[in-house]
């Protein structure tokens, strides 16, 4: 789940805080976000945001990992806390499919 009370926006690419403040992400990192909040708190592998962002498209993983930490840090302070790195598995959102959750998404 996003720290506080922080809405995706996955028309416009932004993460909003509560005060309205937006921080506008790049196409393939709000791609990468709607993954895990499409999946409701399962483990995304990194496989699944690349072949669902850059299908047919060669691409190291490093992008990837570029996109997971510009969505880190527009989430803030806890953002490592709120998309969390499962070891050897991929990522995912802690509670992504609970009512608070939802809350948080324009998405749901």
């Amino acid at each position: 789940m996003l720290s506080g009370t922080r809405e995706f926006g996955p028309a416009s690419g932004d993460i909003r805080d509560e005060s309205g403040t937006a921080v506008v992400l790049r196409p393939h990192s709000a791609e990468v976000l709607r993954i895990p909040i499409e999946e409701g708190g399962a483990v995304v592998t990194k496989d699944d945001p690349l072949a669902r962002d850059w299908p047919g498209v060669t691409v190291s993983e490093d992008s990837l990992y570029q996109c997971i930490t510009e969505i880190r840090r527009a989430l803030g302070p806890g953002g490592r806390d709120t998309l969390k790195t499962v070891p050897r598995r991929g990522d995912r959102l802690p509670g992504s499919g609970s009512a608070r959750a939802r809350r948080w998404s324009r998405w749901r």
